[in-house]
């Protein structure tokens, strides 16, 4: 069996610890609370200090080093505790947990077997044994539910039974009895903080948010100074996104402690949820300070950093944060972030990526899509960025604005300048009948959701011409029609849109015209040449420079030369 040894580099440890200033006088409070190392300060002071009246002293100091897994320190203070009071049963199961923590279970029997003929009728050490007993070594939940009911026999109305009766059924999942656990504890002592802030861990964990900040606020109101109920009703709120409670509450908690590095990143997080980035940027300066090392920091850094303008500065917090081995399951928030911030800094797409993942990790924001979208428009990856756009568009019902935009770029992609690459060449020319058929579906549903906007018609007529180059067809005629119909309502607002669809007609039947001519269709002839003459007259009234319109009205009035 392995023996617990004292060295004297762990005695010399334990022993001359420095005590900090002003520090609070009552370390079970501390322990009560869970400030484990201030109480084990203030705990040791009176050790050095010879001051070991308090007759559970070395068991409380011996069950924070246990807590603290630091087995050897802890047996040193409970074997302390044996030589200094032989008669207090306590410090005997504090060394029997100790054995089991290493294994030797027979020196562990051979304490409790001892501690028991101390007993007589001392709660406190049926208490002991029933906390020991919780452990997950020995972990034996019978023995722990035994000696909490020799307990509360000996001493029915101690609410300390109570309470620890009410973490045991939590151990074995039983909220209702842990409730009923702490109601009586309450009822017993109704000036304890703690009997209040156990009942609001049931609620909690009951998702019953509101009756477990309820207990909170009794707990504080019986207590300003109880710092445990500030932080978990903290943690309370943030479990349904009550942000600037949690932040309040937090902002009490660290007023009232000497926050270790742990809490003032938690309190960092927190402002950065409530949206307080220059205050987290301060928090975060104190770790720094400090030279704390922890990769939420890093997170928390670059975040703030985003949300104040420090793009490069932030940049470099989060590839640091990625670059770090332990940073194994990054949240889709820090890949958001990386993709922000890689775009503020010009790196526009190295982002796609990032936010890839993002939808990846969470499947709601499918509209990241959209930023996708615009990225490759602004790089000109015309069907890359009206791929991403039609995403977006699956998982909603899409505004006459969004088809806008898919069907332009479907049409800027049919019309761009060929690839030098012959094999994208050659691929975009297959492509082509596709993307002009896409740009005309979405410039249809924008024509039927949006039937008074020009630019539907507009859009959808130069897409017909795509398709009816020469006009032969006419396939362009109604849409621009229509789209001349509704900008004639406001003329100097729309010139150059007016402007294309009068040459568009003019053209649609100067061709006609020229076709008559061919063909001597004497009837034709000056039909389609008055047609014609209209629309190219109508362009010089709002241009009396226009080359184009001004050679098409030479031309018509010449005399038709007619084919025998």
């Amino acid at each position: 069996m392995k023996k617990i040894l004292i060295s004297l580099a762990t005695l010399a440890a334990v022993v001359i610890i420095p005590v900090l200033s002003g520090f609070a006088q009552d370390p079970a409070k501390r322990m009560e609370m869970g400030q484990y190392a201030k109480a084990k300060l203030a705990y040791l002071d009176k050790y050095n200090k010879k001051q070991t009246t308090d007759p559970n002293l070395f068991f409380n100091l011996g069950n924070i080093y246990l807590k603290a897994n630091q087995v050897d320190s802890a047996a040193f203070f409970f074997k302390q505790g044996i030589l200094i009071a032989k008669s207090n049963p306590l410090n005997y199961v504090g060394l029997a947990n100790c054995y089991y923590q290493t294994g030797d279970t027979v020196q562990a029997k051979s304490n409790l077997k001892y501690s028991s003929s101390l007993a007589r009728s001392n709660p406190d050490y049926y208490l002991a044994l029933a906390e020991m007993y919780m452990q997950p070594n020995p972990g034996n939940a019978v023995l722990a539910e035994k000696n909490l009911d020799k307990a509360l026999e000996i001493k029915p109305g101690y609410a300390k039974a109570h309470i620890l009766k009410g973490d045991f059924y939590l151990t074995q999942n039983k909220a209702g009895d842990a409730a009923n656990s702490y109601k009586q504890a309450i009822y017993y002592d109704k000036n304890n903080p703690l009997t209040h802030y156990k009942a609001a861990q049931v609620y909690r964990r009951g998702g019953i948010y509101q009756d477990a900040i309820n207990e909170m606020k009794k707990a504080i109101a019986i207590d300003s100074n109880y710092v445990p109920a500030y932080r978990d009703m903290g943690e309370i709120y943030l479990l349904y996104d009550q942000y600037p409670f949690a932040r309040k509450s937090y902002d009490s908690y660290i007023r009232k402690i000497d926050p270790e590095p742990n809490d003032l990143i938690r309190y960092a997080s927190i402002l950065v949820l409530d949206k307080d980035f220059a205050k987290a940027s301060e928090v975060l300066a104190q770790l720094k300070a400090k030279n704390v090392q922890d990769k939420n920091i890093l997170r928390l850094q670059a975040y703030t950093d985003y949300e104040t303008g420090k793009y490069p500065e932030g940049l470099a917090s989060i590839q640091n944060f990625f670059q770090n081995p332990q940073n194994v399951n990054p949240i889709a928030s820090d890949y958001e972030y990386y993709g922000n911030l890689l775009k503020k800094n010009n790196l526009d797409s190295l982002a796609i990526p990032q936010y890839l993942k993002v939808i990846e990790l969470d499947t709601t924001r499918f509209s990241l899509n959209e930023e996708i979208a615009r990225i490759y428009e602004k790089n000109k990856k015309f069907p890359e960025a009206a791929h991403y756009y039609e995403l977006m568009m699956t998982k909603k019902t899409p505004t006459q604005v969004e088809y806008f935009k898919v069907g332009r770029l479907y049409y800027l992609t049919a019309t761009a300048k060929p690839a030098t690459d012959s094999v994208q060449k050659l691929a975009d020319s297959l492509a082509k009948p596709e993307r002009i058929k896409k740009a005309s579906a979405n410039f249809a549903k924008v024509c039927e959701l949006s039937p008074n906007n020009y630019l539907g018609w507009l859009f959808q007529a130069r897409t017909q011409t795509l398709l009816d180059p020469e006009t032969e067809q006419g396939l362009a005629k109604p849409y621009y029609e229509k789209a001349l119909t509704i900008l004639n309502a406001t003329p100097d607002k729309f010139k150059k849109e007016i402007t294309e669809c009068l040459k568009f007609m003019g053209y649609y039947y100067y061709v006609r015209f020229d076709n008559a001519t061919k063909a001597a269709k004497k009837a034709d002839i000056p039909l389609y040449r008055d047609s014609s003459l209209v629309y190219w007259n109508n362009i010089v009234t709002l241009d009396p420079n226009d080359k184009q319109a001004l050679d098409a009205i030479g031309a018509l009035k010449q005399k038709p030369i007619v084919n025998k």
